[in-house]
């Protein structure tokens, strides 16, 4: 061992230290104790649970089934240990031992730079001030340049590597120094300069945030677009710790996990995994929580296990196995609650399929009258007359109200699912049904459903009806109903008016309008609003808005807007054979007005199916000769109808034109003077006769708009709000679409 001084200055014993020390994973031996012990004590004696042994006899098989016991596909994981950095051999000399107190930079750099390493180097002019450092043991030839950058460092200086030797410069310059790029266990080199790092098993920014707070300047540590690269910048003590911990974390976790698949055949996978995590104390407060994860995997009911230790994961593949068990008497009534479906109707889908059977159990009204059962038919007479007439029954007439009503109770009777056998119960088709043994009943006052059957039986219901009982999607529904006055520049129609390209003339903007169907339906497109239409339209002839009605409507429901009067219409009239022979009427009411009747369909690929049905109609006045109206209480009016039915598909948010409803009303006006336009021969010379004839066209604007969750329906209400208000949107003519999501409706 040598001893390096000088003979300027005394060598003390007691001199001032001033070396910054950044620890090196396997560079410098640790001084926080003895190393971990390779195998660390295991997570899972943390589990509060003490006791685990079963309390109940272990049984071979299931009860029901048969099945043997549940056995699941287990993946063990392998240790993982960090990649580190291969520790420096110390040369075969012993080192040397630093003694500097107060010396010049330059003095210090010639020393260990020249006289110890031998290499070349450079000192920038400014770079002045003085060193104290005391290494108080030997040190190895190799570390020698880490200690010396550690010193320059505190006197805000760099040591940059370049081809010819080092650099001594300030700081302040700013200088990238060397790249070197370490290979698998090797170390960052000594000097100011960049270190690249790539990464496997980590995202880039993953690592930048775990490591914000070990930067010496903040923006040292960046990385890539792509995020598989760290780019470090600092001293070779700083590129060295990061690349140290980078190593650290950056390894393949997931070949340190052990994986388990566990099918769970006696119940559902959802309640086990809830029995389990209180078992395992995994929750997110527990003992083993991060140490072993619970995942139900519905599909294939089974229960997916994530665990940290294989034993961990043999411990829960055996209380799966207990938990797994089918109990002997385990055949019963069980209820699923609907959440979101009618219960009734789901109780009747699930007969057909299961049961082979159409009925739910449930009995029908009295008044009711099972199909194919007949019915009878009263004549106009006998509902006015209570019945009185008698008639011989014939061997061809229909059968009686008392007939129709035994028929009907017989097959109620016979329609009533009971225990099933093999193709037992009412309406049942041939052959067995593929559950016999089960009995489904809805119950409707609760819209729950009752299920008779074994655990494994149930178990396949139970899959069917988690199937079939989702949310309904409902749809928004906008529509303008509108009457133009058809004349010289609308002669042929609002068709022709449109196909001439004069709502493009009067708007200055490309609006797409496409000719869908036969007749005349158009597909508006989303940009283009009603308004626009009505506005251009506007300009030429008179528009009169007669409804703006919007509802939401479940998916598949059907929905009906009357806007109108009830008409009261003679139906029948009889005279009663009796000493007055009084004559009775019957009259019955027929709605007039604007009544709207939809029905959407919501598809898989976001297409919107409407059955529309849209009549206006209103009663005709008749005029006698004078010119007046008749009696308001004519029980034979003239009713004028238009009606639109049609079946549309429609994308989400896109509105659909239809139109072509042309009709025609002729009028005739009388002015004169009272009294003289009357006198014959030579009333008219006193008066005048109009006669008028006015053309219109019914025009109606649907746009749907599919809602799939409560952010849809805001769009839509704030978008009601705004019309009603006069908004801005509305203003202009540009409503607000919901934006067309990106999803797959199920």
């Amino acid at each position: 061992m040598r001893n390096l001084g000088f003979a300027s200055r005394t060598v003390l014993p007691q001199t001032l230290a001033a070396l910054a020390i950044v620890s090196l994973g396997g560079c410098l031996p640790t001084a926080f104790g003895p190393p971990p012990s390779k195998d660390p004590p295991n997570a899972y004696d943390a589990i509060r649970s003490a006791d685990l042994q079963p309390r109940f006899p272990e049984a071979t098989q299931n009860a029901n089934t048969g099945e043997p016991e549940p056995k699941g596909a287990s993946y063990y994981g392998s240790p993982v240990e960090a990649l580190v950095s291969a520790a420096p051999e110390h040369d075969g000399e012993g080192g040397f031992t630093l003694n500097f107190e107060d010396t010049p930079v330059a003095t210090v750099a010639k020393v260990v730079l020249g006289d110890i390493l031998n290499t070349g180097y450079s000192i920038d002019p400014r770079a002045q001030g003085t060193i104290s450092l005391s290494s108080g043991r030997p040190i190895a030839k190799s570390d020698m340049l880490f200690v010396l950058e550690n010193a320059l460092r505190v006197n805000n200086l760099l040591l940059v590597r370049d081809a010819v030797g080092y650099r001594i410069l300030p700081a302040t310059d700013g200088a990238i120094g060397s790249i070197d790029r370490p290979g698998p266990g090797g170390a960052a080199e000594p000097g100011y300069g960049l270190t690249v790092i790539p990464v496997q098993y980590v995202s880039g920014e993953t690592l930048v945030k775990l490591m914000e707070g070990f930067e010496s300047k903040p923006g040292t540590i960046r990385t890539d677009p792509s995020g598989k690269i760290l780019l470090v910048l600092g001293t070779g003590s700083e590129r060295q710790t990061a690349l140290e911990t980078v190593r650290t974390f950056d390894v393949d976790w997931l070949r340190g996990q052990s994986v388990g698949i566990y099918p769970v055949y006696n119940g559902a996978s959802a309640t086990l995994v809830t029995e389990l995590e209180k078992i395992m104390d995994s929750g997110e407060t527990g003992l083993s929580h991060n140490l072993v994860k619970f995942q139900a995997v519905d599909r294939q009911n089974s229960i997916l296990v994530v665990a940290s230790k294989p034993q961990l994961l043999r411990m829960a593949s055996t209380w799966i196995s207990r938990l797994d068990k089918s109990s002997v008497a385990s055949t019963g009534v069980k209820v699923y609650r609907v959440k979101y479906g009618d219960a009734k109707q789901m109780a009747t889908l699930l007969a057909n399929m299961f049961t082979g059977s159409g009925s739910t159990g449930l009995e029908a009204p009295a008044n009711q009258i099972a199909p194919n059962a007949g019915a009878t038919t009263l004549s106009t007479v006998d509902r006015l007359t209570g019945g009185l007439r008698q008639e011989t029954p014939s061997a061809n007439a229909p059968p009686t109200a008392a007939q129709s009503a035994e028929a009907a109770a017989a097959i109620s009777t016979a329609g009533t699912l009971g225990p099933l056998g093999a193709g037992g119960g009412g309406g049942g088709g041939a052959g067995g049904a593929p559950l016999p043994n089960v009995r489904i009943t809805a119950d409707v006052a609760n819209n729950s459903i009752l299920v008779y059957a074994s655990q494994e039986d149930y178990r396949i219901i139970e899959r069917a009806l988690n199937q079939l009982d989702r949310p309904k999607l409902q749809v928004a529904i906008d529509v303008t109903i509108a009457e133009v006055t058809l004349n010289d520049q609308l002669d042929y129609g609002v068709q022709f008016f449109l196909n001439k390209g004069s709502v493009l003339n009067v708007s200055q903007t490309s609006l797409p309008i496409t000719p869908t169907l036969p007749g005349f339906n158009v597909v508006l497109g989303n940009a283009l609003s009603p308004r626009v239409v009505i506005n251009a339209l506007h300009q030429y002839t008179d528009v009169k808005i007669l409804s703006n009605p919007s509802l939401v409507v479940v998916d598949n429901q059907p929905a009906t807007l009357e806007v109108g009067d009830q008409v009261p219409i003679t139906t029948g009239s009889a005279t009663v054979l009796s000493a007055n022979n009084a004559v009775v009427n019957t009259v019955d009411y027929k709605n007039t007005g604007i009544i709207l009747k939809v029905q959407p369909r919501v598809n898989s690929n976001g297409t919107v199916l409407l059955d529309i049905e849209q009549e206006i109609s209103a009663v005709v006045s008749d005029l006698t000769s004078g010119g007046a109206a008749t009696s308001t209480t004519n029980l034979t009016p003239t009713i004028s109808e238009r009606r639109v039915k049609s079946e549309l598909s429609v994308a989400n948010g896109q509105t659909v034109l239809l139109a072509g409803l042309i009709s025609e009303t002729q009028s005739v006006a009388h002015t004169g003077i009272p009294i003289l336009d009357r006198i014959p021969v030579v009333g008219d010379a006193f008066g005048s006769k109009n006669n008028a004839i006015v053309r219109t066209e019914l025009i109606l604007f649907i746009r749907p708009q599919i809602i799939h969750d409560g952010a849809d329906a805001s769009v839509v209400a704030e978008e009601l709000r705004s019309k009603m208000r006069g908004g801005q949107l509305g203003s202009l003519g540009l409503p607000k679409l919901l934006p067309e999501p990106h999803r797959t409706l199920q």
